[in-house]
């Protein structure tokens, strides 16, 4: 697929604080872009920071009025000091005023590195993917933004959130630090593509993915299959692209603009194309916008 530019519209589900090392920037821009089509409000100061503004100010300010904080973890941000550790110490003082169960800061991790001591309290998410690749820690993200628009029930559809839910805690693939799998009483109903389940009308996904070339692009697109047939209709930026194929409960192979194999496993496609370049279809929240067929 070509690369385009990853505009986000407006969007009505909670505010989520991109907090990230520098070394980290690339892979905290592509949470940017994923939570922007995904329906919720991202804020990272490499786009909504404006020439001018008091950059100090306006984070805490950020930080003190989203919803949540994501907290992106790895050696860079852990071993060494910079301002990242001052939003996590605004992050956690924001969060003290949060009930017991509230979900204010979430913490993910990015490699092997140990959690900081004072974030240790809450469960981190590792994922056992390997680095390319992304889905199974976004979608992490997302449950615990989702879970955390129910915790702000006056301020969201939760009725219309739980009844629209339409993806499970996957088993496995995803755990908090402490080992346990991620369990979120408000996802228990929802539902995840199974090789079992072959007539589908309509599923809603993120497209996330690197060209051959080595650059990055993600948008929407929509998911059908009826009796082993099945179309793929995709928005990146202001292009539109349509794909055709199979699906055989474990192998989804599409035809279009170029050919694409997509294996599933904990609700996600993993797909390659051409010499080098790889997607994800990553199941979308009940905030995302729809794309037509």
């Amino acid at each position: 697929m070509a690369k385009a530019h990853n505009d986000i519209d407006i969007t009505l589900g909670p505010s989520v604080f991109v907090s990230y090392a520098r070394s980290d920037q690339a892979i905290a821009i592509e949470f940017y872009h994923l939570l922007g089509l995904d329906g919720f409000k991202p804020w990272i100061d490499k786009f909504n920071l404006i020439a001018g503004q008091r950059w100090e100010s306006e984070i805490d300010r950020a930080v003190k009025e989203s919803d949540c904080v994501v907290v992106l973890l790895s050696k860079e941000s852990v071993d060494h000091r910079g301002y990242v550790q001052k939003e996590i110490s605004l992050a956690l003082e924001a969060a003290s005023r949060e009930t017991e169960e509230g979900i204010f800061v979430l913490p993910l991790c990015l490699d092997e590195s140990p959690v900081p001591n004072r974030l240790t309290h809450l469960h981190s998410v590792r994922s056992s993917e390997p680095p390319q690749l992304i889905g199974a820690r976004y979608l992490a993200v997302q449950r615990a933004v989702l879970m955390r628009a129910g915790q702000l029930g006056e301020r969201y559809d939760v009725r219309s959130l739980t009844d629209h839910l339409r993806f499970s805690t996957p088993k496995g693939g995803v755990t908090s630090t402490d080992g346990k799998d991620i369990d979120n009483p408000l996802l228990r109903q929802v539902k995840v593509p199974s090789p079992s389940r072959l007539l589908w009308t309509g599923d809603h996904y993120l497209v996330r993915g690197r060209n051959p070339t080595g650059s990055t692009y993600a948008g929407v697109a929509r998911l059908d299959v009826h009796e082993g047939d099945a179309s793929l209709n995709v928005t990146i930026g202001m292009h539109y692209l349509s794909y055709t194929g199979t699906f055989d409960g474990k192998t989804l192979a599409l035809k279009g603009s170029h050919e694409v194999t997509y294996d599933i496993g904990d609700g996600i496609f993993r797909g390659v194309w051409g010499k080098t370049g790889y997607e994800e279809l990553i199941p979308a929240s009940p905030f995302a916008k729809p794309i037509n067929s």
